[in-house]
């Protein structure tokens, strides 16, 4: 059973999941564009409570992917490979039996986790998925995930007893193609996405993510008995963690533009004044290196990449550069402890 170890997790990463998991034992299917997916279902696989199961593909025996198949290997997944030319039957059963199994122990759900094209590349889906859960009876879920927004959801499902493999494909990827990808080449669908332009960098919030480059300066700064800069850096850091998980403040932009505006001075003022505060104690009583001032204007530079222009509030294009600032400002801070 799938227990939530860790509630936030999927929060910390900067996704917000909307609870609609199915409360039935199911099949999903997903969109399937990046390696990245993998990683995204075992942040899914830690922080949402249900049954979850994949299908695995046999041929990933080369060595670089021995990190994908642990992970993998973390869920019960059923390899994809041809047994008498019946690989739904192979994987219905087995999916069968072990759900039975559960339902025995639990209430949760049991669901069974389908990429119906089988690989990254852009390709057309095909019908196992349909079979599979035809077979046993069950109802088939589209797992929603936007890659823009970082918004985890699950659509509304389609019934294979009443309808046809040709009317679930169409109802399945239109309720999916609403929503955007990481590398939109390889999406096999016509995109109807409007919630921003450009592509995700990854599965995760790269500016989130980014923030822990400030962890190792600010144990040290605890370390070594400075809690009042420890307590304001933490506070920086919390302060900006929330600005990003808020999408920069872009959630008021639509509704109160002016709030958005302040919102983004708030944020901007206050970490600004820390960074600030600290270079100045930091100068005053140990002097800086030039490493500290190589790597802080580098950072800066990529702060000046990373703001927008005018009045695009779009997230995409600006929140590499802006994850690198924080990265490079994280290792210059701790440069400032030598």
């Amino acid at each position: 059973m799938v227990k939530s170890i860790f509630p936030p997790l999927h929060r910390l990463a900067g996704w917000t999941y909307i609870r609609n998991s199915p409360k039935e034992d199911c099949v999903c299917v997903c969109g399937h564009t990046s390696y990245f997916d993998a990683s995204l279902a075992l942040l899914i696989y830690a922080s949402i409570q249900f049954n979850m199961y994949v299908i695995g593909k046999p041929g990933l025996k080369a060595w670089y992917y021995k990190p994908l198949r642990m992970i993998i290997n973390i869920f019960f997944a059923p390899p994809n490979e041809k047994r008498n030319n019946n690989t739904t039957g192979v994987i219905a059963n087995e999916f069968d039996i072990i759900r039975k199994a559960n339902n025995k122990k639990s209430d949760n759900s049991n669901i069974l986790f389908i990429s119906p094209k089988g690989t990254i590349l852009n390709k057309p889906w095909r019908s196992g998925y349909y079979y599979i859960a035809k077979l046993l009876g069950i109802r088939i879920f589209p797992f929603i995930y936007n890659t823009s927004t970082r918004v985890i959801e699950f659509g509304e499902p389609v019934d294979p007893k009443i309808m046809t493999l040709e009317e679930c494909t169409a109802n399945l990827q239109g309720q999916i193609a609403k929503h955007n990808m990481i590398n939109n080449k390889n999406v096999e669908y016509e995109l109807k996405c409007n919630d921003c332009p450009y592509e995700a960098f990854c599965c995760y919030d790269f500016c989130c993510i980014s923030l822990l480059s400030f962890f190792p300066y600010l144990f040290a700064l605890f370390y070594q008995g400075s809690y009042y800069l420890g307590a304001s850096c933490l506070s920086a850091v919390v302060v900006a963690w929330k600005y990003h998980m808020d999408k920069e403040g872009t959630i008021y932009a639509k509704t109160n533009f002016p709030l958005f505006k302040m919102y983004q001075r708030m944020e901007a003022y206050y970490c600004g004044s820390i960074i600030v505060s600290h270079i100045l104690y930091m100068f005053m009583t140990k002097g800086l290196s030039m490493t500290f001032y190589l790597i802080f204007f580098t950072g800066y530079l990529f702060y000046y990449m990373s703001t927008p222009r005018g009045e695009d509030i779009n997230r995409g294009k600006y929140a590499i550069a802006h994850g690198f600032y924080h990265i490079l400002f994280g290792i210059s801070s701790f440069s400032m402890l030598e």
